[in-house]
């Protein structure tokens, strides 16, 4: 859109729930994305915005009157909220989730935002309303907290792959995920094992791959990152030969890819002892045993890079963001954790694959 436009297109997207207004002194433009995913029952967004401020009022009470809550994770970036006279700050740093509500009035600014949202209507979690309610307006500060923000940060990974016959399973999940995390409730955590074990093994995938390189990478330094047993961590990898193992062919992966890489003209023996095999013969037996041709073949013969595990990744949408709220509010008879009668197809609106800020179809 011309940069113009930009600001006005942002804040009329927003402007049934929040009033918003840009920095003070910003630069011309504003370049930002939405991406809103509807799942039926609950609505995921991942949004990214230059600095702003914004506000719910009573006039947005009084006129739109919808109650949904929504747990906000900061990916980077920072945001300040004023709800009630008070203020706390999030953090992409701090890894904290906050609890806020469309039912109350509150203020804030954001700085350079990357966030996901995770929207909740009253009667997806009406049985815990309680219990939800408390917890408005502050963040989670506890190990469970953190669990649903990284639950929310595997999420959007993994939302593009999804298909629509798999959404009752993730509202489900995702369910007694928040009701787990933040009643902390025996039951609820029993009820909410296996996701919480799926997504402890991504979070530990994701710190081994983070520390590949680290000498102290190892099942001690990942129980104490993740605050688990190591007999815990053992049967989290046991489906993946162990953990021993996945660190071993994670690192193998990434010594193929130096070796395939042309502008990396290290000896074989420093690729291989900066990942931690100082052996060199072990290392090529290694090699050998997990692609099936030595280290040298696949510098000499230039082999493909094998595939490693398929990260997916966010693609820029705007979205009928009302129309999906209002209909969150007003849930079909056949109850939050039914099947959705909701397509994940999403038909781009006219100039939507060049604006900044593109608009979506929702349809049935």
């Amino acid at each position: 859109m011309p940069e113009l436009c930009q600001f006005a297109a942002w804040r009329d997207l927003a402007a049934p729930y929040v009033d918003i207004l840009p920095a003070t002194a910003s630069p011309p433009g504003f370049i930002a994305d939405l991406e809103i995913w509807d799942l039926g029952s609950v609505a995921f967004m991942h949004g990214r915005s230059p600095a702003i401020a914004y506000a719910r009022t009573a006039h947005h009470l009084r006129a739109n009157p919808i109650d949904h809550w929504f747990l906000t994770f900061a990916r980077s970036g920072n945001s300040t909220l004023r709800p009630g006279g008070r203020a706390w700050r999030s953090t992409s740093a701090a890894r904290r989730l906050s609890v806020g509500s469309l039912r109350d009035t509150f203020q804030g600014s954001t700085a350079n935002l990357d966030a996901l949202i995770l929207f909740l209507p009253r009667d997806f979690c009406r049985d815990a309303a309680a219990t939800l309610d408390a917890v408005i307006n502050t963040q989670l500060t506890s190990g469970l907290g953190q669990l649903l923000a990284d639950y929310m940060l595997d999420l959007d990974r993994r939302l593009p792959m999804l298909t629509e016959a798999e959404l009752p399973s993730l509202l489900a999940a995702t369910r007694a995920m928040v009701l787990a995390c933040i009643t902390a409730d025996p039951d609820r955590l029993m009820e909410a094992q296996r996701p919480i074990e799926a997504t402890l093994l991504e979070r530990a995938k994701q710190l081994i791959q983070e520390n590949l390189l680290s000498p102290a990478l190892g099942a001690d330094e990942l129980c104490r990152q993740l605050g688990v047993s190591r007999s815990r961590l053992y049967r989290l990898f046991e489906p993946l030969g162990g953990v021993v193992r996945y660190i071993r062919c994670r690192r193998l992966l990434d010594a193929h890819v130096a070796l395939c890489d042309a502008n990396d003209d290290r000896r074989i023996a420093d690729i291989a002892a900066e990942r931690g095999f100082v052996d060199a013969a072990e290392f090529s037996r290694a090699f050998k045993r997990e692609f099936g041709y030595r280290p040298r073949d696949a510098r000499n013969d230039a082999m493909p890079r094998p595939r490693a595990e398929m990260v997916p990744f966010a693609t820029p949408r705007g979205g009928l963001f009302g129309s999906l709220m209002e209909r969150l509010q007003s849930p079909e008879p056949t109850g939050a954790m039914a099947r959705p009668e909701v397509s994940l197809t999403k038909i781009p609106l006219p100039n939507a694959a060049t604006a900044p800020v593109a608009a979506t179809h929702w349809v049935k």
